[in-house]
């Protein structure tokens, strides 16, 4: 007699290793090195199902943003186990963006009238921009103000 499929599992809330990492940009090993070294609590094993909350990403951020400073682990353990040490929003900045990041120049030709150019252009996009400026830009009796 065949046997009945089991039911599905519940939802599993949390983050597993690989995703913990891939949100904070560490790699597994990192979150491993600084669980073993005690800066973050080790989530309850539950082998596969072993899940971080939210508390984790919070202090891992806290972490990284700490080593950003060169402040040694002992220190940032020490520092984030002071009972007044909260890991708190103001130690937590969110994670830079995934996607292409673009620096435009933004030159106001007359009031109203912008021209946006990308940083990244080159010479002959340059160029174009101070002759676009030259001929339609604020005479020398206008002011400009930005």
């Amino acid at each position: 007699m065949p046997r009945a499929p089991a039911p599905p599992s519940p939802p599993v809330e949390g983050y597993t290793i690989d995703q913990i990492a891939h949100a904070t940009g560490l790699t597994a090993r990192t979150i491993r090195h600084w669980t073993a070294r005690g800066l973050i609590e080790p989530p309850p094993f539950r082998a596969a199902a072993t899940r971080y909350g939210g508390e984790h990403l919070a202090r891992l951020r806290a972490i990284q943003q700490l080593r950003e400073q060169n402040v040694r682990l002992d220190v940032i353990r020490a520092r984030l186990d002071a009972p007044a040490a909260p890991v708190a929003p103001a130690l937590v900045r969110p994670p830079p963006p995934r996607y292409p990041l673009e620096r435009w120049e933004r030159i106001v030709l007359v009031p109203g009238v912008e021209l946006h150019v990308n940083a990244a252009g080159g010479p002959m996009l340059r160029r174009m921009a101070e002759e676009i400026y030259a001929a339609y830009g604020p005479t020398p009796a206008e002011d400009v103000d930005e």
